[in-house]
């Protein structure tokens, strides 16, 4: 990806670190949380979960427009509204405000984020 156009190597960039934030060290105790294996496939015109159909609802939430100890409260009412996912915009010029420099504190905090989703049962 490194000819790649900068936007493109963003978007893989965040990709793969969202892909890999859900079995991120703890930032309280520094230890790798071992994560339950999940299959998504699809069947004809059907989500399998683990070989179960799965239907995906979800609303979205822009963590970084919320203050950190407002996050539980806005997912819990997700969830409280049937949601089994969060869709969640990646802002990544706030991660990256320069090139090489990284902020991923307060309400920047997408790893904390997405445990604290994951925690209340969403994907």
């Amino acid at each position: 990806a490194q000819g790649a156009p900068l936007a493109t190597r963003r978007r893989t960039r965040a990709a793969s670190w969202i892909a890999m934030a859900p079995g991120m060290p703890n930032a309280s105790s520094g230890s790798r949380k071992r994560e339950r294996r999940r299959i998504l496939s699809v069947d004809g015109e059907h989500l399998l979960l683990n070989g179960e159909r799965h239907q995906v609802i979800s609303g979205s939430i822009c963590y970084f427009r919320i203050l950190p100890d407002q996050w539980q409260d806005r997912l819990e009412k997700l969830v409280a509204l049937g949601a089994n996912a969060v869709e969640v915009y990646v802002p990544w010029n706030m991660h990256e405000p320069r090139p090489g420099e990284w902020d991923f504190s307060g309400p920047a905090d997408l790893a904390g984020f997405i445990r604290l989703a994951g925690g209340l049962g969403l994907n």
